[in-house]
């Protein structure tokens, strides 16, 4: 019996060991559970220290104890804002862009185009998920007040239909690390999951505040019929010249 229960665990183990290394291949500096949380043998996994804090706390919470759209995931720093610290607006608006680029390259890449698929949407699903973005955004407190929503249009006209994965983020920003705000640093990824409420992979769209807010903007032409939709978010005309751009740029590049 102890010969079985012990090659039952090593295959256990073995069968688990793949999504031990793709975790720490795709977040490096994210501290493992200790063995006994994933109840495996002790030379199954050796993590580099005990994370005893309340962050490797929140971490270790089964998923269904938060609620990605009223808290705020573990791995974002309060306040919401503080991504924009020590930006200046201009710089600010093209970063809060980039973010929504990344997150719509997270999303089809990771998520198999569950959410946005925006290698293969036409400019207004392109134009309406980002407006989305800004309003969710505005909605829980991420963007900073002096954030000036014409040239963030204008860095959207310029870069949105253009993808953006985490190496052109290192490339253009230096290391994207999703807790960097924790050290007092910045993180697209972090960001993007506060405006969210959830990590890329969560099945977050089925819940009702997010079936609500698609509601609210419909998928057609009829997005510009109410102005209330861009209030917060620059003025329509601006988005209707953006909407415009994006149809150019899309057959340009042979994606409409």
């Amino acid at each position: 019996m102890l010969q079985s229960d012990l090659y039952k665990t090593r295959s256990l183990a073995v069968r688990r060991a793949p999504v031990i290394v793709a975790i720490a291949l795709f977040m490096p500096r994210v501290v493992l559970p200790t063995a006994s949380h994933l109840a495996l043998p002790v030379h199954a996994l050796q993590p580099a220290r005990r994370d005893m804090s309340f962050l490797g706390f929140l971490l270790a919470l089964p998923r269904k104890l938060l609620n990605p759209m009223v808290d705020v995931p573990p791995s974002v720093a309060r306040p919401l804002t503080k991504w924009a610290d020590g930006m200046k607006p201009p710089k600010a608006a093209e970063w809060f862009v980039d973010c929504f680029r990344m997150r719509m390259h997270d999303d089809a890449a990771w998520a198999k185009s569950k959410y946005h698929k925006f290698y293969s949407r036409s400019p207004l699903a392109t134009l309406r998920d980002f407006l989305i973005f800004c309003n969710l955004a505005t909605d829980r407190g991420v963007v900073p007040k002096n954030l000036p929503w014409s040239v963030v249009l204008d860095k959207a006209d310029e870069t949105l239909s253009i993808p953006f994965a985490k190496r052109n983020a290192e490339v253009k920003y230096g290391e994207e690390y999703v807790f960097a705000e924790l050290q007092g640093g910045r993180s697209l990824r972090a960001t993007g999951t506060a405006v969210y409420g959830c990590w890329f992979r969560e099945f977050w769209p089925s819940a009702v505040q997010f079936k609500e807010i698609n509601r609210a903007f419909p998928n057609d032409a009829s997005l510009f019929d109410d102005r209330a939709r861009f209030a917060r978010v620059g003025v329509i005309k601006w988005w209707k010249q953006l909407h415009e751009s994006l149809e150019k740029q899309f057959k340009k590049r042979g994606r409409q």
